[in-house]
């Protein structure tokens, strides 16, 4: 059993991918394939030589996920700051009319206790 932390960050994920699915199938697909070393292992002289040109392949596909990562991350605490703006600006609406309609409902059970009171 995850806290509501994990929960709620799974069920973002969740919605993510069912909103954007081709980026998921994009990010999967790029995470699953293997390096460029594993790819041509012990095949020909030739693909040593590939491996020799791009020693860094695998390092810079995973950083490049990082950094897809860190801007996600920075896009949905942006999200997140602006939402919470948004609810607390609703909130402060919400009282608004919460206390209006406490008093037009005031106001009009009023003309009935004064019509009440003067027939006793």
């Amino acid at each position: 059993m995850g806290d509501g932390a994990d929960s709620s960050i799974k069920l973002h994920i969740r919605r993510f991918s069912r909103r954007h699915p081709w980026i998921i199938l994009s990010v999967r697909s790029f995470m699953i394939s293997p390096p460029p070393s594993a790819a041509h292992m012990g095949s020909s002289p030739a693909a040593d030589l590939k491996i020799r040109l791009r020693p860094n392949a695998f390092a810079i596909r995973r950083s490049f996920l990082f950094a897809i990562a860190c801007a996600g991350l920075a896009m949905l605490s942006m999200r997140l700051r602006f939402l919470h703006k948004k609810t607390a600006q609703d909130r402060a609406a919400y009282e608004t009319l919460a206390d209006r309609n406490w008093e037009l409902k005031g106001a009009q059970n009023a003309p009935a206790a004064c019509s009440n009171r003067k027939a006793t």
